[in-house]
């Protein structure tokens, strides 16, 4: 609602008078006129009672601009002797239709109140009202005291929403153009300190105070963002808000609309509020960029003048024009709370409380204590990814590695807010939901406490890292987004070939595929413990150490030499040396020969198996059967860049020299591939294809093996047969030959032959192979005539009918790499009588 002050500006003075013997009734007719001579009422004007019209003219100067009436209110004060016989009528400059109020609502006191037209609903809300009164008799005098407008607004702005049941009526006001705001003396002198400002950091319900204003201090405060409007300034009197003690609804201060200002008045002295009253109280602009919720809280009293005085409650969103709602009427203290939701995302926000008053009937006014505005950080999502360019100039997802979230603070001192380990191989992660809210920040622009974010990824996880010699671990960080926005936001990175120690990437690549390739070929899966790798750019020695080696003391690790970063299978052989230990803490530092080894030179039988282990650690989870000193796969010269370690065999040129035997790393290797492969080759002896968990199950239990002679007498498993020949095949004879027990003699009957006649089973056993996987062979017979032939394992006798007489057997098994021999006699016997057996006849 608007309440209107008015100032003459001029009179209409010359008031036709009709001398009449008798009072005659005038036409109720009227004529619209294209120009009014307009009055602005101040002091009594005359109401003509000629016929013609009183046009007294109003406007309204807190009518928002760009804004439609929605309602209507009028009210009138006359001195007249029989107010009933007025007529009266209301219309516009710029309306067509004029709308009579009717005189008999006019009470005998002159007061009449028009309320609730609807008539000019839709209409500018800047435009100007006419009230029209005359006298339908002629020779009675009377005056207009007083005349007040009431209008309406559409909201020319989106409404703060109550979140409370709330009476109020939805409407929009503005500053009026000639406000004066009121800059200082604002203290009545009863205080001294003003409240202090909120802390602004997160409450339990991740809410930040804006502004908590309980009066209690001196107000307005001296700096903070309030600001009061005298929106009468020429009225002769200035009144505006400013607190006092006598109704607070908690503590000892409340405000009240006319307390400050020169004229001033203490609610004590005075309880009702002055007439054409209009005072602002505004608090902004405040920044809700980013938020995701705001609300505005305060306890409300009043007691005030139903439909022509009000308190006003109002958003807006630039300090002039404001939405929201009206009150009158008495009621006690309520809570009033609205959400600034339309205004999220906002950087400049009002809120105002304004109250007005017309030229007649006042009571206690409004009360307001208790104003809390706060706001909810909006949310902010950072995802991204992270690539690098491998060993081809090829750009992967970096998986496995760290990822660090930071809000920088340019005070030192950044905050890490969150981190995760990426486990998506193209390189993509996503940080969870976080407020968008910077605890550390003092700035007193709301919208500069958002998180500056960047981002630090990091060659290390829980469960590996890369560091250089020095401990330090590889990481590269993103630039700084300042005072980030609210809602989705990518920060990713890359190392593209030739980037800063882009190198050291691909060393944690291959870390993380062997530590899954060992996770993932192991059950019950087991794990290898952490593994450390340091590299130093264009470095190759480490504490006095030429090339890539493992080293145990103190902080175990692999160190990686620059010329043989190319090699990953290199690398993984490192590896291979550090998972070895984290399961069994061998290392053979004390065996200095092996410092200078190659993959076919003769080692001691530990040093063999332990660099074999490796050698094959490195094929097994690189895929290949090539040990590949540079990219692989099987690139370079064999046996000196590359080094098949499958297909070596026994049949090797120089096959009886140093290349043999299992003090050769590289048959070590070898051995262990051809046990855990399954493609296996032909004609050779590598028939085995355990996998990889039982070769980890053997070598890795405990305290370990120190030779593969020792590794393969702990295997407990039911494929000996097949294992000692893939060892066989890489020139490592650990087979035991097959053995017989004493054959007995055997006699059979002249002209009778013997199928089966002897199970060789019985006789032969072997330490690796079961019977099954034995072969026999007849060696010799002493005499054909026996009849002599083998079915596998069974010994078959048809001897020449009528012979009599003995041979003997020589038989051979073999379990594929040795064989044993023995033999047995058999004797065929002549018939020297026959035995009837008598036949039992029927009676």
């Amino acid at each position: 609602m608007r309440y209107v002050r008015f100032a003459i500006l001029y009179v209409i003075t010359a008031v036709a008078l009709f001398a009449l013997s008798n009072p005659q009734k005038t036409s109720a007719s009227f004529e619209r006129q294209e120009d009014y001579n307009c009055v602005f009422l101040s002091d009594t004007l005359a109401i003509p009672d000629d016929g013609s019209w009183l046009p007294i003219c109003l406007s309204d100067p807190s009518a928002p601009e760009g804004s439609t009436v929605t309602e209507m209110n009028v009210k009138i004060l006359v001195n007249h002797p029989d107010p009933g016989q007025l007529e009266i009528r209301l219309t516009r400059t710029d309306a067509d239709n004029e709308v009579p109020l009717s005189s008999s609502e006019i009470t005998k006191e002159g007061v009449g109140s028009f309320t609730q037209i609807h008539d000019f609903d839709g209409s500018p809300s800047e435009g100007k009202w006419i009230v029209l009164i005359r006298d339908t008799q002629f020779d009675i005098g009377g005056g207009v005291l007083d005349v007040s407008i009431a209008p309406f607004y559409a909201p020319v702005e989106d409404l703060p929403v109550a979140l409370l049941e709330d009476d109020g009526r939805p409407t929009s006001e503005r500053i009026a153009i000639d406000a004066i705001k009121i800059s200082d003396g604002f203290e009545t002198g009863e205080k001294n300190d003003a409240e202090s400002p909120p802390e602004m950091q997160l409450d339990v319900l991740g809410t930040i105070d804006i502004m908590n204003q309980s009066f209690e201090g001196i107000f307005p405060p001296y700096s903070g963002g309030w600001s009061i409007f005298d929106g009468n300034p020429n009225d002769g009197k200035e009144y505006y808000w400013d607190d006092d003690n006598l109704k607070p609804y908690s503590g000892y201060w409340a405000a009240w609309p006319a307390r400050g200002g020169t004229d001033g008045i203490d609610p004590t002295l005075s309880t009702t509020y002055p007439k054409e009253m209009d005072t602002w109280m505004i608090y902004g602009p405040f920044d809700l960029s980013n938020a995701k919720s705001a609300q505005v809280a305060f306890m409300l009293w009043r007691h005030i003048e139903v439909n022509y005085d009000h308190v006003f409650f109002g958003i807006s969103s630039n300090g002039s024009n404001f939405s929201g709602w009206s009150w009158d009427g008495d009621v006690g203290w309520e809570n009033k709370t609205f959400s600034l939701s339309p205004y999220l995302g906002d950087s400049d926000v009002w809120i105002g409380w304004h109250f007005t008053s017309d030229s007649s009937v006042q009571y206690e006014g409004p009360w307001i204590d208790d104003i809390a505005l706060n706001f909810q950080p909006g949310d902010v999502t950072v995802q991204g990814s992270f690539t690098y360019a491998d060993r081809s100039s090829t750009m992967q997802g970096a998986k496995g590695i760290k990822v660090q979230l930071w809000d920088r603070d340019t005070s030192g001192g950044d905050d890490l807010l969150a981190e995760l380990i990426v486990t998506e191989g193209s390189g993509h992660y996503s940080f969870s939901t976080l407020e968008n809210w910077d605890t550390d920040d003092t700035d007193p622009i709301l919208g500069n406490r958002r998180l500056d974010l960047y981002v630090l990824w990091l060659l290390e996880n829980d469960d590996y890292k890369v560091t250089n010699s020095s401990g330090t671990r590889y990481a590269w960080s993103s630039s700084t987004f300042y005072n980030i926005n609210m809602g989705n936001t990518t920060i990713s990175g890359s190392l593209p070939p030739l980037w800063t120690k882009y190198q050291a990437m691909w060393i944690f690549q291959d870390i993380r595929h062997a530590r899954e390739y060992y996770l993932s070929h192991t059950n019950p899966q087991s794990d290898p413990g952490f593994l450390t790798a340091h590299w130093d750019e264009n470095q190759n020695t480490e504490n006095g150490i030429q090339g890539s080696h493992f080293w145990a003391l103190i902080n175990p690790h692999v160190y990686i030499a620059q010329n043989s970063l190319i090699s990953v299978d290199t690398i993984v052989h490192e590896l291979g040396h550090h998972v070895m230990w984290n399961k069994t803490g061998q290392w053979l530092w004390y065996e200095f020969n092996c410092f200078d080894h190659d993959i076919f030179s003769q080692e001691s039988i530990q040093c063999a198996w332990s660099e074999g282990w490796a050698d094959f650690f490195a094929i097994a989870v690189n895929g290949d059967i090539c040990y590949d000193k540079d990219v692989g796969p099987c690139t370079g010269v064999p046996d000196q860049d590359t080094y098949d370690l499958e297909n070596h065999t026994r049949n090797d040129p120089n096959a009886q020299g140093s290349w043999w035997g299992d003090g050769v790393e590289g048959r070590v290797a070898g051995t262990l591939f051809d046990l855990m492969d399954s493609a296996n080759e032909s004609p050779w002896y590598d028939n085995a294809s355990w996998g990889f968990d039982p070769i980890v199950d053997i070598a890795l239990v405990g305290s370990g093996r120190s030779s593969l002679q020792q590794f393969w007498a702990a295997y407990q498993g039911s494929d000996k047969h097949n294992g000692v020949r893939s060892i066989y095949q890489n020139t490592i004879d650990y087979d035991n030959a097959p053995v017989f027990s004493t054959i007995p003699e055997q006699r059979i009957l002249q002209n009778f032959p013997r199928a089966h006649l002897l199970d060789l089973w019985n006789y032969s056993s072997d330490s690796e192979s079961p019977d099954a996987s034995l072969t026999y062979s007849i060696v010799s017979v002493s005499d054909l005539r026996c009849g002599i032939s083998l079915d596998s394992h069974w010994v078959n006798s048809n001897p020449q009918m009528n012979w009599v007489g003995s041979c003997y057997v020589t038989v051979r098994a073999n379990d594929s790499i040795k064989t044993a021999t023995s033999g047995f006699w058999i004797h065929v016997l002549q018939i020297h009588s026959r035995i009837f057996l008598p036949v039992i006849m029927k009676d």
